[in-house]
């Protein structure tokens, strides 16, 4: 049941939300995106990358026929699309080229998410083996989305992509008891033990995984050579212009879309639905506007595991260890935030995350409210 219940939400057995095996390259009619996608590090900021942005052909999108080939256009077209608006964080452009605008609106629109960086294109969809040895972080390497030669850059989503693969087996637990749940069966108190010892496991792996970024990414390099590339079209400028304009596109209107956030992770989201934890207004608001940047299948999974959790889960055995570990692990991401966010800006005002939000107000009470 859990494996059908798996493949109806495209989660995979082994990598839980991760896709499995993405595609590294487009038919040959899109080689002009992966070609410059691939030299955006040594273009960025300059008036060349500019230009050949602008020069791109308009290419329709008729031959992109599978998920995962839309998948890897739309990471494509998210480097392409963030090098050239934020190479000057302080001057961003507010339009994006037809070339890259109407391909990347098109895309969006077909896979069901905004044409703007998110987590489920450049962390879930972005990672490739290094060699045949082992899947784990220092094995992997990402396909695009690259804006500096420095590991640091990759290593930020590997290590993240880790931390969803850590996370696996709980998704898989979740999935199968919310399924028996689904259809009035009795679950047992050993099928209880059994998810929630998943759970907690799975959080202390991600947890330790967590704590690894510090390894190969040190937090200037994170938060001058590549926090710009990560962020939306609502703040600054773009708020004054109600967005960025898609050129092409321009009957629509200026289009303001928030960025990558960490709230997008559709993993943390499942075991807040799950184990029943209730958010504050704000917070909750927030996190429920985050699942419209997630693949459709996996906003629905968290919506059926919302609807169809057992109604006693609170009070089955391990629960109250498993919040626990869920407010420790929610309490290792503020010390990663703090150093890579918080005290790196302390000297340029309030610190807002990439989402748009207060982001330790809100992660603090996120962390609180797992009780």
């Amino acid at each position: 049941m859990t494996v059908d219940v798996l493949k109806r939400f495209c989660i995979s057995v082994e990598y839980g939300f991760l896709l499995e095996s993405p595609d590294r390259h487009l038919p040959e009619k899109y080689l002009p995106w992966e070609d410059l996608a691939e030299r955006v590090p040594e273009l960025v900021g300059t008036a060349e990358l500019d230009a050949e942005v602008q020069a791109l052909p308009l290419l329709e999108v008729d031959e992109l026929r599978t998920h995962r080939q839309l998948r890897l256009a739309h990471l494509q077209l998210c480097t392409l699309s963030a090098a050239f608006l934020w190479s000057d964080p302080e001057k961003p452009k507010l339009f994006l080229p037809r070339p890259i605008a109407v391909p990347f609106f098109e895309v969006s629109r077909r896979l069901g998410i905004p044409p703007v960086p998110s987590h489920g294109t450049i962390c879930l969809a972005n990672w490739r083996l290094i060699d045949d040895t082992e899947w784990k972080a220092e094995n992997l390497d990402i396909i695009a989305f690259r804006f500096l030669r420095d590991r640091g850059n990759a290593w930020f989503f590997v290590n993240t992509a880790q931390i969803e693969k850590d996370l696996a087996p709980a998704i898989c637990a979740v999935a199968d008891v919310v399924a028996k749940a689904a259809t009035s069966e009795k679950i047992s108190e050993e099928e209880f033990v059994f998810c929630m010892k998943a759970i907690t496991k799975g959080l202390r792996e991600a947890g330790g995984t967590l704590l690894e970024m510090k390894k190969h990414l040190r937090p200037e390099v994170f938060y001058h050579g590549f926090r710009q590339f990560l962020n939306g079209y609502t703040e600054g400028a773009f708020s004054k212009q109600g967005g960025l304009i898609f050129q092409g596109l321009e009957h629509l209107g200026p289009m303001p879309i928030g960025g990558a956030s960490a709230a997008q992770s559709s993993t943390i989201q499942t075991f807040d639905a799950f184990l029943k934890i209730v958010h504050d207004e704000k917070p909750s608001d927030f996190l429920l506007s985050q699942r419209g940047f997630m693949p459709a299948p996996h906003r629905e999974f968290i919506e059926w595991v919302q609807e169809n959790s057992p109604e006693d889960v609170r009070s089955a055995p391990g629960y109250a260890e498993v919040v626990e570990e869920l407010h420790r692990f929610r309490s290792l991401h503020i010390r990663i935030v703090t150093s890579y966010i918080i005290n790196m800006k302390k000297r340029s005002g309030t610190a807002m995350g990439t989402g748009g939000t207060l982001i330790m107000h809100f992660l603090k009470t996120v962390r609180d409210n797992c009780r």
